[in-house]
């Protein structure tokens, strides 16, 4: 019996291990089996792609995206990207505008909106003779109100400061031109007031045909003024009273004793009963007059709730002088506020 090596093992001869037993176990063709294997392992290798963190990838894909994105969207990134209309790109929007500040404006201003201004945002960029900015037009002007101008030409109109803006502007003659003149010869000079031609100047009325919108009555007096009635006429259907009292051109109830019951007196336009007390009168005279004796309105002031006891009248009234009046109001002739 012979001894054999490790790894050794000769073929029987009968065949019983196959010849792929024999070769199996050759340490020569396991070497070489081997030697193979690592050169394909070597091969692939060299031909496979190398492989990224997957983090770094999808960073390096979102930062592409990102400025991708930013051009898409944005109108402009910097002022190559604007045309001559709008040469400025403002960064933060993306948008062409006019300027970005004032030395884009030639002498201009630049607003917010990146607009050249040429001229005013407020009176802070005027001064005289034009210290009011019209923030509509862009422009400084004499005055934007009747508050900014002289006493000789107080009213504002187009930014300039005039004597008048129409006729009733004036306190006589018409408005023409913006200037009142000394005296007037048709009614379109006078408009909405009507001319006084013999006397040349602008008046309420001159026919009751003037009078037709006015809230002051009518009929015209011959004082000019529109009024409710310069005849007993006119007040047939007046729940004040038949008779008119041509001075105020109003109706009243009486102009004299005769036109009131017996016994009464016609006091100050107004049918009185005699009395002795307050317990006498009642309203709208509910005040027995101190020494009349004559139911009244009101001996005093205080009997008149904010309003002003006429001592003559012994009635209430909106007012008797102008001072009991707002700013920009008179007291009229029949005492209210116009």
């Amino acid at each position: 019996m012979h001894s054999h090596a490790l790894g050794h093992r000769p073929c029987a001869s009968d065949q019983s291990f196959g010849l792929a037993g024999c070769v199996l176990f050759s340490p020569f063709l396991l070497r070489a089996l081997l030697l193979l294997f690592v050169a394909g392992l070597l091969t692939a290798c060299d031909d496979a792609e190398p492989v990224l963190p997957q983090s770094d990838t999808e960073l390096a894909s979102d930062t592409e995206l990102t400025e991708l994105e930013e051009e898409t969207s944005a109108g402009c990134g910097s002022d190559s990207d604007c045309n001559s209309a709008a040469p400025r790109c403002l960064l933060s929007t993306g948008t062409c505008v006019q300027c970005l500040d004032d030395v884009d404006c030639d002498g201009g201003k630049c607003s917010g909106l990146g607009v050249c201004r040429y001229g005013c945002d407020s009176d802070a960029d005027c001064a005289p003779p034009t210290p009011s900015c019209n923030t509509a037009s862009g422009v400084c002007e004499v005055c934007a109100i009747d508050a900014d101008c002289p006493v000789d030409n107080p009213h504002c109109t187009d930014g300039t400061c005039v004597q008048c803006v129409a006729s009733t502007d004036c306190e006589s003659g018409a408005c023409v031109d913006h200037a009142c003149i000394a005296a007037c010869t048709s009614d379109a000079q006078c408009a909405p007031r009507a001319c006084d031609q013999e006397r040349g100047r602008c008046v309420e009325c001159t026919r009751d045909e003037h009078c037709t919108e006015s809230s002051n009555g009518a009929h015209c007096s011959s004082l000019n003024l529109c009024v409710s009635c310069t005849a007993d006429e006119h007040c047939a259907a007046s729940s004040i009273g038949a008779y008119c009292q041509l001075g105020w051109g109003s109706c009243v109830a009486c102009l004299d004793s005769s036109h009131c019951s017996p016994g009464w007196t016609c006091d100050f336009y107004r049918c009185k009963a005699p009395c002795e007390s307050d317990a006498d009168c009642a309203s709208p005279r509910p005040v027995c007059h101190s020494t009349a004796k004559l139911c009244v309105e009101c001996e005093n002031d205080a009997q008149c709730q904010g309003w002003f006891c006429d001592q003559e009248e012994r009635d209430c009234d909106e007012c008797l002088l102008d001072e009991h009046c707002s700013p920009g109001k008179t007291c009229s002739a029949d005492h209210w506020c116009r």
